[in-house]
């Protein structure tokens, strides 16, 4: 192998590393925007239990007529 063919193969495996981080930043981003969308539907279902426990509280308070 002469020094060309060196470099050649250098430059393949450096567009590889390229492509291999350009496909792991895309997988973080995709991993992140998962984690978020997970944790606002946590948050929602969090709001929702909250607003049945405050309905089933208030359904369950005698309403007294004087």
């Amino acid at each position: 192998m002469n020094i060309q063919e060196a470099e050649e193969h250098l430059n393949s495996v450096l567009v590889h590393i390229d492509l291999y981080k350009d496909r792991l930043n895309k997988t973080y981003a995709q991993q992140k925007d998962y984690e978020r969308t997970l944790e606002e539907l946590k948050q929602e279902a969090s709001h929702w239990t909250n607003v049945i426990s405050m309905m089933k509280l208030k359904a369950s308070i005698p309403v007294v007529n004087y």
